[in-house]
């Protein structure tokens, strides 16, 4: 239509035909599907006559940027403390003569209002938009199946984590977090902070912390000297066991103070630092053991903390002597509520005992000990599922042993560069372990997934990382360093639960190992009995030559002796008639010199002659 610049807009609109077009309002969104057609649409001959206007240019190179560049500089800022504060909130919209507690009250009164006209108005502003949500639904189809026809894969989830929060010791003493416990409520754990090499240190704080709190710990507890280790009692959460630097334990109730409301006497307790605190499976719940570096493990009654009830120096097995200065010492223990007459304590020098409270005397206490690893054991702690297997982390590498093979592991890892510092199993996946290094990495081996590396590496400090706890979910991870922060970590769920097949998988993978490790045992005795036969046998028949030898020399000896005898009694015969010879001659040729006289002669000078 070809329109005139003269005429106004209103005879435009007369003059124009309108069309009106019905159709749903989903279809107006529907993709555009275009179509290719191979269809030449122009064709323009070259012109060879206008190449004389143009001259041949070298190629040039140029880089384009489309957007704005822009300076990535990292600063620090400020860190800003924030305050957690609550308010109570009441229902409102009711009058104050109105008891909203009284449901009868409140019924009438909602029966009254929505008699109103307000009511009715009210309603009909909050139908409009209800009414263009609704609209909205029925433009899009929301029902509609996308990708019918492509074939459905598995998908593979990544192994994945984050760091939630990051708790900091605001001290101006900067000390190592060596120690971490969570609550059985799961909401709290506690961390223990200390300088591992002063022994008298003015600042000896632990805190309590909230997970969803990372600014301000939850309580303060205040020991007489610096604690090391840590554990909530599992029947009363707010008992707690701590070992001192002083060799004492102290517990604590937290509903009470923050300093210890019992502690051992330092005459009854260990001589050097206490390094593990575990409460035992009792039905009172009133008994706990601890392990300290003066070699000693001594069971406590909170009934009666002037002595303990019990004790083991863990010496040499081999040696009769029962001396506490010979005594090795106790970096971890092991003690599982279901096994209550078994414990396993790794210890300085790299040996791992197997215990027993079944006996009395110490030599039949201490039933296997092994030789792990190259320095001091860090962890030693049993399978959440298969309590005869546990790990023990020390020197650069962490090991599976089982209680049916002491000798040997059956499952360990490759030699890291860096030495390790802990290990723990998680607790909802049997065959997921995590473990610190000091670089301040953590590694999440999977056993069953894969054995030359882990599943996951995460990278969380640049300092130390020195304790390791998981939460009962599995879930969530704290760890400590050497700086004092503590991180606490979430882990993706395909590394917090078990499938329906890791449980036999895993079982029939530490069947198999053990069934293998056993066949190398048998087999290194079956070549070393054969390498001592053939060392007796060749000590036989060394022996069996020495004496053949020295029958023979014996013989040659008599032989030797015989011809020294014959030839002494030849060679003296015959220098004795040399003798009487010359003697006959000398005589014989004095008897010439006299005139008339012939010499003479015996008959046995004539047979020599």
């Amino acid at each position: 239509m070809k329109i005139d610049g003269k005429v106004s807009t209103s005879q435009m609109e007369q003059n124009w035909t309108r069309y009106m077009v019905m159709t749903d309002t989903k279809s107006l969104r529907k993709p555009i599907e275009f179509q290719e057609e191979n269809e030449v649409q122009v064709s323009v001959p070259t012109n060879k006559a206008l190449q004389k206007n143009f001259t041949t240019v070298t190629p040039v190179e140029k880089g384009l940027q489309s957007t704005p560049l822009i300076l990535n500089t990292p600063v620090w800022t400020v860190h800003n403390s924030l305050v957690h504060t609550g308010i109570t909130h009441y229902e409102g919209g009711w009058p104050k003569d109105i008891d909203t507690h009284d449901e009868e009250v409140t019924a009438r009164y909602r029966r009254k209002q929505e008699k109103s006209e307000a009511y009715l108005h009210q309603m009909k502003g909050l139908t409009k938009t209800m009414e263009h949500a609704i609209l909205q639904n029925s433009a899009c189809d929301i029902y509609q199946n996308y990708f019918e026809d492509i074939e459905q894969h598995e998908l593979i989830e990544q192994f994945s984590s984050k760091t939630v929060h990051v708790y900091k010791d605001n001290l101006d003493v900067k000390r190592s977090c060596c120690y971490i416990c969570w609550s059985e409520e799961g909401m709290h754990f506690a961390s223990i902070h200390c300088n591992i090499g002063e022994m008298n240190n003015t600042v000896t704080d632990s805190y309590i912390w909230d997970i969803e709190n990372p600014n301000v710990p939850l309580q303060t507890l205040v020991p007489p000297y610096q604690a090391r280790c840590l554990e909530y009692n599992f029947k009363d959460g707010c008992q707690l066991a701590g070992g001192l630097f002083s060799g004492q334990i102290a517990i604590w109730d937290i509903r009470v103070a923050n300093e210890p409301v019992e502690i051992t006497l330092r005459e009854a307790s260990h001589k050097d630092v206490v390094t593990k605190v575990l409460w035992t499976g009792t039905k009172t719940s009133n008994e706990f053991l601890s392990g300290s570096t003066d070699g000693r493990i001594l069971w406590w009654d909170m009934r009666n903390l002037n002595e303990p009830y019990d004790f083991l120096n863990l010496v040499p097995k081999d040696t009769q002597n029962n001396d506490p200065k010979r005594c090795f010492g106790v970096c971890a223990v092991e003690f599982e509520q279901t096994m209550p007459n078994k414990y396993t304590v790794g210890t300085e020098n790299g040996l791992i005992y197997s215990c027993s409270r079944k006996y009395k005397t110490p030599a039949d206490k201490i039933q296997a000990l092994t030789t792990a690893h190259t320095g001091p054991v860090y962890s030693v702690e049993r399978n959440p599922l298969f309590i005869k297997n546990y790990i023990s982390v020390g020197d650069w590498q962490t090991k599976i042993w089982t209680e049916d093979c002491r000798d040997n592991p059956i499952v360990w890892t490759k030699e890291y560069a860096v030495q390790l510092t802990c290990g723990v199993w998680s607790p909802t996946r049997c065959s997921l372990v995590f473990i610190c290094r000091m670089d301040g990495v953590m590694d999440a081996w999977d056993v069953i997934h894969r054995l030359d590396g882990p599943v996951l590496r995460i990278k969380l400090s640049d300092v130390p990382l020195l304790a390791l706890r998981v939460h009962k979910s599995g879930k969530l991870i704290a760890n400590g360093t050497e700086s004092g922060a503590i991180y606490l970590t979430e882990i993706s769920d395909n590394l917090t639960f078990s499938s329906a097949n890791d449980k036999p998988a895993l079982s029939g993978m530490l069947e198999r190992e053990m069934r293998r490790q056993r066949l190398l045992e048998a087999k290194i005795k079956e070549i070393k009995l054969k390498e001592k036969e053939l060392e007796r046998e060749r000590i036989r028949r060394q022996m069996r030559m020495e004496k053949e030898n020295s029958i023979e020399d014996e013989e040659q000896d008599l032989i030797l002796e015989a011809q020294h005898q014959f030839w002494t009694k030849i060679h003296g015969r015959r220098s004795l008639k040399n003798t009487l010879k010359g003697i006959r001659i000398r005589d014989a040729g004095v008897n010439l010199l006299k005139p008339n006289k012939k010499p003479i002669f015996k008959k046995e000078d004539k047979e020599n002659k």
